[in-house]
């Protein structure tokens, strides 16, 4: 389904899951997962229409997003460095 990001991709590109459901809502397909029918199904969601949304209003929260898990990932790097010493 090359037309399409699963969750699991959004969420590399920088998506939260409250990103996804404010600016993308109900996902445009679903599959069952073949890893197990217990698991939830996978959900798509239009490539074009993420990419648009990426260029436009998401991109400010996106932006703040990363921007933020950057901070606390070297926050988070110089505690275990004090804890180790360094």
């Amino acid at each position: 389904m090359d037309d399409y990001f699963t969750t699991e991709q959004l969420r590399a590109r920088g998506w939260t899951s409250r990103m996804i459901k404010a600016h993308l809502g109900n996902p445009d397909a679903t599959q069952a997962d073949p890893r197990g029918r217990l698991r939830k199904p996978i959900q798509f969601y239009a490539r074009d229409r993420v990419l648009h949304i990426e260029g436009t209003a998401a991109r400010d929260d996106l932006g703040k997003l990363n921007e933020a898990r950057d901070l606390a990932r070297r926050a988070a790097a110089v505690r275990t460095n004090r804890k180790a010493g360094g």
